[in-house]
């Protein structure tokens, strides 16, 4: 199985071993080696005794989907998404749907595709292509969807496929299509859907990719850290603007890179976005801070914080944070905002949740 997009990838791999471990012995590859240096490492490193192997691939620039899917050869091929991550190197959005597409590549003649349901140009094409296709999503045209769906702010989520009531402990909108995407790639394979929807509610969130921090005085904060593009930020702003909290709610937000001639309005977006959240605080970091920070303050937001880098955002957020706050912290890998969860995580009590 192998799995790309541009946001969720490596959660989707995680619950998609999850999901096949219940039926097979199962690995997958480790951490985010996923490019043409990684997703070989990867392959060589699976344990001797799996029956199914899944990895994740991960692209930046045009051409470089192809030999890597042929590399994996995969008997089932899922795309999780597309947005503008690295669109500086690909121009558009069709240009980087096209390069995701071409995953469908490396599938064999009995191979399966599994899209989004909404993506119909997409699933047109697999299925012109001689592909077999599974979409997946929350839609009635989707071959599995995710009905009743519940968000449990900042710590899980409750839905329905099929006859199967799912619990997860990953939190968000994302947190179902990233399941029921793995879902979709279990089925392709022909496990039982009960069975590996029971395994996938071991998977937690892990550091950088929506654990949640909880510290003395009631304050929470969301380690987003890990990396960040508009869309994915943009959403999990959304998120937190329905959570519910007793204090304010602060952003730490970090340049988000490799976005070309886009990068002033999308980081614009990303401002705004953060003002329509209610976000109290915001505290922006990079050479973009400044465009970000402006477009928060133009959409209300009271307070905006302008940092050159991670070192003095922790600073920064140290002095500022109050209790009760709810923070988020999301960056680009570049900016290292791990440092900033780092150095607020370690105040005495600070511990998952």
């Amino acid at each position: 199985v192998a799995i790309s997009g541009s946001a969720g990838k490596t959660t989707t791999r995680r619950l998609a071993a999850a999901a096949l471990g219940s039926t097979w012995p199962t690995d997958a590859s480790p951490g985010n080696l996923n490019n043409q240096w990684g997703l070989p490492l990867s392959l060589l490193g699976l344990a001797e005794p799996a029956r199914v192997a899944v990895v994740e691939i991960g692209i930046n620039h045009p051409g470089e989907m192809l030999p890597l899917a042929r590399i994996a050869a995969p008997d089932v091929a899922v795309i999780t998404n597309v947005g503008p991550a690295h669109i500086g190197h690909f121009g558009t959005l069709a240009a980087i749907a096209r390069e995701k597409l071409e995953l469908l590549g490396g599938l064999g003649p009995a191979g399966t595709a599994v899209l989004p349901a909404e993506s119909r140009e997409w699933i047109e094409s697999a299925r012109a292509g001689g592909h077999r296709v599974l979409s997946f999503g929350t839609s009635e045209d989707a071959d599995l969807r995710a009905e009743n769906v519940q968000l449990l702010p900042l710590t899980g989520v409750r839905f329905t496929v099929e006859d199967v009531d799912i619990e997860l402990r990953l939190w968000g909108r994302h947190a179902v299509l990233n399941a029921v995407a793995a879902l979709a790639a279990a089925r392709a394979l022909g496990a039982p859907l009960r069975d590996a929807a029971v395994a996938m509610a071991g998977v937690e969130a892990e550091a950088g990719r929506g654990r949640v921090l909880e510290l003395p005085g009631g304050i929470r904060i969301v380690d987003e850290s890990y990396n960040a593009n508009p869309t994915a930020t943009i959403a999990v702003l959304g998120e937190l603007a329905r959570a519910p909290r007793r204090g304010r709610l602060v952003a730490v937000l970090g340049e988000m890179f490799e976005l070309g001639r886009h990068s002033a309005e999308a980081h614009r977006q990303v401002g705004r976005a953060a003002g329509q959240a209610g976000v109290d605080l915001l505290i922006a970091v990079g050479q973009r801070a400044a465009t970000l920070a402006d477009a928060g303050r133009a959409a209300g937001i009271p307070r905006t914080e302008i940092c050159a880098d991670a070192a003095e955002a922790a600073e920064r957020l140290a002095g500022a944070i109050e209790s009760n706050d709810l923070v988020l912290i999301k960056g680009s890998r570049g900016v290292h905002l791990e440092t900033v969860v780092e150095a607020v995580g370690a105040l005495p009590g600070g511990t998952p949740s």
